[in-house]
């Protein structure tokens, strides 16, 4: 609460003084919420304006922090404009001159920032989504390093989730190929070969983006329900995801509740077999054991992402390699398990089997 009060306050004057203001004696004081003063501290909604200097915008009001907020503005969110006030609440956008930078890579061009193309390659697909807020989802051209060693390639990018910008670097895929199998699970963490096509995405795919790319969140879209589950901060920006996932030896055996990543956007329910929405790094088989990984002969283990699950004896993560990971399972290191993820669990594989209808795309921003 407020302790240092002037002599005699607060008096609440005429039962009128709902607000607070600090002094230039550095004492607190009871006002009205008619006051002049700027911005006030007080307990119900301030009915009058303020102004927060800025000639674009209009309905200046002080927020509940104490600022001064007004309402529009001019700022398009275009590089390739210059952006004016003409009049209070009035703006005017100028196209600025062509083959100016725009996104740190791109150039503009008729009024647009032109990004994500083999001459004017982006480094990140949220770097186009950050200068064009209307991109499409859609291949563009990516180059991770600008002028060093890495050369330049193809890659999808995904708009339209949770605030687009999401770079492609993985399909696992029901196509009748064993690829993302136990005998090779380090192709999630050290293993940088490369597979697949991005124009062939309903086959098992890896991007050379998977080791290259740093990045902090990472997303999941099941095909062919469409749905999809985005974990923030799951790193902190500087390593990629494949070395986000080597930092962590697996398989892992979780316990305890705070284990895992929280789910942070998407329309992932938890139902069905699956136990909880979090993902995490290489789950080890529980059997249902809440407490130990150790009570199953023959465990089912994966590597790399992996969801918890009900495979017949209880959550948590029963049975994780055949029920609710991408591809490896400990006790048949020659096959890829098609169960996709939480696809599997929430009985999401509708598609035709063995024809790639059935599969997860691994999206990293």
């Amino acid at each position: 609460g407020y302790k240092n009060w002037l002599a005699g306050e607060p008096n609440n004057f005429a039962n009128n003084e709902d607000a607070v203001q600090m002094t230039t004696a550095g004492g607190w004081n009871d006002v009205s919420t008619t006051s002049t003063a700027t911005c006030l501290i007080c307990e119900r909604a301030l009915p009058i304006g303020c102004d927060d200097a800025d000639a674009c915008t209009t309905a200046d009001t002080c927020t509940a922090a104490g600022s001064c907020v007004g309402a529009g503005g001019c700022n398009d969110g275009n590089p390739c404009t210059a952006d004016a006030c003409v009049s209070a609440g009035k703006c005017s956008h100028t196209t600025t001159a062509e083959g100016k930078a725009c996104g740190g890579t791109g150039v503009c061009t008729a009024g647009s920032c032109v990004i994500g193309t083999l001459a004017q390659p982006a480094p990140s697909c949220q770097a186009i989504a950050s200068v064009v807020p209307a991109a499409k989802s859609a291949l563009y051209w990516l180059d991770v390093d600008g002028d060093g060693a890495k050369v330049a390639l193809q890659s999808y990018c995904e708009m339209t989730i949770d605030g687009g910008g999401w770079t492609l670097v993985a399909v696992v895929s029901d196509d009748k190929k064993d690829t993302w199998t136990w005998n090779q699970r380090l192709y999630w963490t050290t293993d940088t070969t490369t597979f697949g096509s991005v124009s062939a995405l309903n086959k098992d795919f890896k991007s050379p983006l998977h080791h290259d790319l740093n990045s902090k969140d990472v997303a999941f879209v099941h095909a062919p329900s469409g749905i999809w589950a985005a974990y923030h901060d799951v790193s902190n920006g500087k390593v990629s995801f494949a070395a986000q996932l080597a930092s962590v030896a697996g398989p892992k055996c979780y316990v305890g509740a705070d284990a895992g990543f929280a789910l942070s956007a998407g329309t992932l329910k938890v139902g069905g077999n699956l136990c909880s929405d979090k993902f995490f790094f290489h789950p080890a088989d529980h059997d249902g054991n809440a407490n130990s990984c150790t009570g199953d002969s023959n465990p089912e283990h994966t590597f790399g992402p992996g969801w918890s699950a009900n495979s017949g004896n209880g959550c948590p993560f029963d049975d994780p390699g055949s029920s609710s990971g991408l591809g490896p399972l400990s006790n048949d290191a020659t096959h890829e398990r098609t169960n996709i993820g939480f696809g599997g669990p929430l009985n999401l594989n509708k598609g035709k089997k063995d024809t790639g209808s059935n599969r997860m795309e691994i999206y990293v921003r």
